[in-house]
Formats: C-alpha cells, sequence, structure tokens
C-alpha cells in the first residue's frame, strides 16, 4: 500500500475513500489518534492508502474535487436535499450510500480551517460555534 494522504478523521475521509473506490482504485482508510486528538477530544487522522502507485494522479484529482466542495448536500444520484444530515447516510428518496459533508468553518482566534463538526479548534483549542 502508498501512502496517499493524511486527513483529519470526518466525513470527507470516508467520502474520499468511497469515490476512490467508486473510481476503480483500491484505497484503504487507517487511523491514528494523536495526543492532541485525546487531548482536545478531537477525531484521530485518517490515513489514505491506495493499492497502486499508478493510481496516485487519478487519486490526487478526486481529492481535489472533493476538497473544493466545500458543502455537499445534495445527493449524487437524484439531488435530493440533504440538509440536515452529516457523516455517511443513506439517501431518504433514493436510497444510495452517500456522505453528507458538512462545512470547514474558520477560528476566530488563530484564523485555521477547522471541519465544521469540530467543537474545538484543532490548532489553537478555542471553542467553535457554528
Amino acid at each position: 500500500m502508498h501512502r496517499l494522504l493524511t486527513l483529519p478523521e470526518t466525513p470527507v475521509a470516508y467520502e474520499l475513500i468511497r469515490r476512490l473506490n467508486e473510481a476503480g482504485i483500491d484505497a484503504e482508510i487507517t487511523t491514528e489518534r494523536s495526543a492532541a486528538a485525546l487531548y482536545v477530544g478531537s477525531t484521530s487522522d485518517a490515513i489514505i492508502w491506495i493499492r497502486n502507485e499508478a493510481d496516485r494522479d487519478r487519486a490526487v484529482k478526486i481529492y481535489d474535487i472533493l476538497h473544493s466542495e466545500q458543502v455537499n448536500l445534495k445527493c449524487p444520484e437524484c439531488g435530493y436535499n440533504l440538509e440536515g444530515h452529516t457523516g455517511a447516510v443513506n439517501c431518504p428518496e433514493c436510497g444510495r450510500s452517500t456522505t453528507a459533508l458538512i462545512e470547514d468553518v474558520i477560528c476566530p482566534e488563530c484564523g485555521e480551517t477547522v471541519p465544521g463538526n469540530f467543537k474545538v479548534c484543532w490548532n489553537c483549542g478555542t471553542s467553535i460555534t457554528n
């Protein structure tokens, strides 16, 4: 396996795995809990692995597309509005398994980008109110 990237273990990481596998790229996720994650009660790190190094460029493009989508509140199959749903869900309309992404927020204290499901900034520990 080849390490592709490390992300916070959020719905985004699992959506990336789903999209990579859907594209025919054999990918897996492992998690690694850091001391900082234990201290602030946040999520662990998700390490994304791909089996074939030749798939790296396609995998990076898929990640770039996902990263550019700050909020995905529509089912990719039928367009159903998934507002109010977060994380891995089955679309209530068509049943497709998908991930409703939540918007990242900017920490008011240090300006760091923080995943929308974090309660505190991973960088400085400031409480985040969404």
